[in-house]
């Protein structure tokens, strides 16, 4: 871990030391940026370990574009989260689901939460309804691309299924 921060704090700093022109023009192109991936069912990944999706204000699932997800991520700080689902914790179906897809990414753990908004704030349409999270740690090896491919659409079905069951059971 330390060789690691030592090698990204020598490379924050090489970046540093470049004139101001030349910093701003790689931000512009994406340098400074993470890639976001939007799928065509709303899941969306920026690393690869981590998937959401953005329940819309007017009901269903919101496919936002690359550059609205970092506001719906902030949006997030508004949230609680009302169902966590663990190895051993959550409801039996939903962990079967998560474990099933766990081991068809060949990842060590994995988490699923469910976020809704505060009782206290005011709906706005500008914002996410509900966001669901899974979260998969995949050891020292990186994850298969391919895996993950042949597990968006169960794993699209399993956040919606989650999302569904976190807003019956606060109602």
């Amino acid at each position: 871990m330390v060789v690691l921060v030592r090698w990204f704090g020598r490379r924050l700093k090489h970046v540093r030391t470049l004139p101001r022109a030349m910093r701003q023009r790689l931000a512009a192109s994406g340098v400074r940026k993470r890639l976001t991936l939007v799928f065509d069912n709303g899941l969306i990944t920026t690393s690869g370990l981590q998937f959401r999706m953005f329940g819309s204000p007017m009901g269903g699932t919101m496919i936002p574009t690359a550059e609205e997800v970092p506001g719906l991520e902030r949006g997030m700080l508004r949230m609680r989260p009302v169902l966590r689902i663990f190895r051993n914790r959550g409801p039996e179906a939903l962990r079967v689901r998560l474990r099933s897809i766990q081991q068809a990414l060949n990842a060590r753990f994995s988490s699923l939460f469910i976020f809704l908004p505060r009782s206290s704030s005011v709906p706005d349409a500008r914002h996410a309804s509900w966001v669901a999270s899974a979260n998969f740690t995949f050891g020292l090896g990186l994850p298969d691309p391919k895996r993950i491919l042949q597990q968006i659409d169960s794993l699209a079905s399993l956040l919606e299924d989650a999302a569904t069951l976190a807003r019956g059971e606060r109602a």
